[in-house]
């Protein structure tokens, strides 16, 4: 869940409820809007908020797809998981002035 709330302060959600039936939850509309921006990712594939964050490639790749100019996507694909999400970490605190809920070791 604090990937939730960490996607929530740097994304605004108002636009993923527009369209959905109602019986939607707002964790399913996350979870499905987190699809579609990341849908043409090579390695990417997002079924819940638990393992499919892993890996760091999904954080990586939504930043890319809204602000390519903050992380090098291809370069990134290849290294590692730790590597990945302390660069995904590191700019949202830095760009986005969201506090890190967690640490890359998942202490």
């Amino acid at each position: 869940m604090a990937l939730i709330s960490l996607f929530v302060a740097v994304v605004q959600i108002s636009d993923i409820m527009v369209g959905q039936k109602e019986n939607v939850t707002a964790k399913e509309a996350l979870l499905r809007w987190a699809r579609r921006t990341t849908h043409k990712y090579p390695g990417v594939n997002i079924n819940n908020f638990t393992t499919s964050w892993r890996d760091g490639l999904a954080m990586v790749a939504i930043i890319h797809r809204n602000r390519p100019d903050l992380v090098d996507w291809r370069a990134l694909r290849n290294r590692s998981p730790r590597e990945r999400l302390e660069v995904a970490f590191s700019v949202m605190d830095k760009e986005y002035a969201v506090t890190r809920l967690l640490d890359p070791e998942g202490e």
